[in-house]
């Protein structure tokens, strides 16, 4: 929509075609502005659906792998233990140590 195209301050010879949407954007009607405003609210829910169903889809896909690393882990911890080696302990030079209990007065 162009309105004002004849001649006008700042454009003797008139708007072209070119600049119908620069002079539509910064001079709308009141009607105008809702709709642009509504177009806006629009595209502005579009953006948060989308994000919304990014962030749930991150969300379903770290709870699955928390519930994948926790049954790992449970798993890890009700496996036998394993075996390891056991030696024979030698005893040290002059043990058992002597210990003696001073009373003091």
């Amino acid at each position: 929509v162009l309105y004002d195209y004849g001649p006008h301050h700042g454009h003797p010879e008139g708007i072209s075609i070119s600049d119908a949407s620069v002079i539509h954007m910064t001079h709308p009607r009141d009607s105008e502005a809702a709709m642009l405003f509504a177009e806006h609210a629009q595209w502005a829910k579009r953006e948060a659906m989308k994000s919304l169903g990014l962030a749930a889809r991150d969300a379903y896909e770290a709870a699955e792998a928390a519930n994948r690393a926790n049954s790992a882990a449970m798993k890890a911890l009700q496996r036998p233990s394993g075996s390891f080696p056991v030696y024979a302990e030698k005893k040290l030079p002059l043990e058992p140590f002597q210990a003696e209990v001073v009373e003091e007065p």
